[in-house]
């Protein structure tokens, strides 16, 4: 299963309180007579609606603190869909003053003289298709729950009706119909993912992995997946929450995991490629016997990178597929240690190569005594079992500095290099 270091980073700045209460938005109640003028002059109401409360359980797990921060960095990005397809005349806003509904007020569009239900449509795909990945990016080191839904409308003046409740009862049109529209996208989206996985288009970047110790040098790449290029697919995590969806995640972990090896055309002399699978590929057989015939490189230069971040429903059977996997040469590793559903001593059945320590683990390790402690426990551990570790998502030389002094061997990160289609060397 591919995977990245995690896209959402680090804040770009705090945000101040008064900015957490909106979203950053104004709220609809401080616009309203805005609205009205826009219905009035135009003559119609384009309405799009984005609503996050399905993003609630981020709350109830994480604290408020987190979900207000996810809140706000879903609104910065709302807000520069006006450089793209809102025009700088037209009206975004939070319905509620908390952030969990957003409503574009559209006018004319930029293209067309006058705004129907299809050139609306048209707009509302296009939101989708630039905020999905992004929101999947952003909500994914918080287990990625949840998905934001879309809905429109387009509402008419009545001098019958108070103006105001048009314009509400035109965001309850759009909320009514959003379920609607997420079948419809979810409809198309199956249909891509499935032309994306027979017809391979994919695309691997390889991200190095560098010994720290004792010398610097590239020892690995890891080789990452994405879809199609400029498209809503291009992310790993939009691929894989999508096929989760349509029940066809074992399929498009296949197909990855073999994109990966066969690009794998060119692999620097002495160094290993790092795909990732998930359990369920590993249990396989056809798997395990296809990807030892498919391969051009020495299966001994293949690391298969087992989530550990995903549950393991019997780590009898995973491992009696690593076994005969390691018997033909393959190593593999166990990735994402530290995350949820780590068991060490199950991990230790396994009998791993490499042991990769998550992300969460080794963000600002120089600051957490207790994450150094931890770290240090993995390090003796994997001397005693023979398993080199591995540090992801290093992102800057203090962290680097303080994984060397614990005795980490491996690192990979922004420091060194992101992720690109060509392999990297120092």
């Amino acid at each position: 299963m591919p995977k990245d270091q995690a896209v959402a980073g680090k804040p770009k700045r705090k945000p101040k309180q008064s900015d957490l209460s909106t979203g950053a938005l104004p709220w609809l109640g401080s616009v309203i007579h805005e609205v009205q003028a826009m219905l009035q002059s135009n003559g119609y109401l384009g309405i799009v609606l984005l609503d996050l409360k399905s993003l609630a359980d981020i709350e109830a797990e994480c604290g408020r603190a987190v979900y207000n921060e996810v809140i706000f960095r879903i609104c910065e990005q709302v807000v520069q869909l006006r450089h793209t397809i809102v025009r700088s005349d037209d009206l975004i806003c939070s319905v509620q003053p908390f952030g969990e509904e957003i409503v574009l007020f559209l006018g004319a569009p930029r293209l067309a003289k006058r705004l129907t239900t299809q050139t609306l449509e048209r707009v509302s795909d296009r939101i989708w298709s630039t905020l999905a990945p992004k929101i999947a990016e952003l909500i994914r080191p918080y287990g990625g729950k949840g998905r934001f839904h879309l809905g429109y409308s387009l509402t008419l003046p009545n001098a019958m009706i108070q103006t105001e409740r048009l314009i509400y009862r035109a965001i309850d049109q759009a909320r009514a119909m959003a379920e609607d529209y997420s079948r419809r996208i979810d409809a198309r989206g199956r249909e891509k993912l499935r032309d994306l996985i027979v017809s391979r288009q994919l695309t691997t970047a390889f991200q190095p992995i560098i010994q720290l110790l004792p010398s610097t040098q590239v020892r690995a790449y890891e080789a990452l997946i994405r879809g199609p290029p400029g498209t809503d697919l291009a992310s790993p995590a939009m691929l894989f929450n999508l096929a989760g969806r349509a029940n066809l995640v074992g399929e498009l972990d296949r197909a990855c995991c073999e994109c990966a090896v066969d690009s794998a055309v060119g692999l620097p002399e002495g160094t290993l490629l790092f795909a990732n699978v998930l359990p369920a590929l590993i249990n396989d057989p056809h798997f395990r016997a296809g990807i030892i015939e498919r391969t051009h490189l020495t299966p001994t230069r293949i690391v298969l990178e087992v989530n550990e971040g995903v549950a393991v429903r019997s780590y009898d059977v995973l491992a009696k597929g690593i076994a005969e996997l390691r018997s033909n040469g393959i190593r593999v590793a166990v990735d994402d240690l530290g995350s949820g559903h780590t068991n060490l001593d199950q991990v230790l059945r396994l009998k791993p190569d490499f042991l990769k320590l998550d992300i969460s683990l080794i963000r600002d390790i120089h600051h957490s005594p207790v994450k150094q402690a931890l770290i240090e426990s993995v390090v003796a551990m994997g001397r005693a079992v023979g398993a080199t570790v591995i540090a992801e998502g290093i992102e800057d030389s203090e962290e680097r500095d303080a994984l060397i002094s614990l005795g980490v061997a491996w690192g990979q990160g922004y420091l060194f290099a992101k992720p690109q289609h060509s392999f990297f060397k120092l």
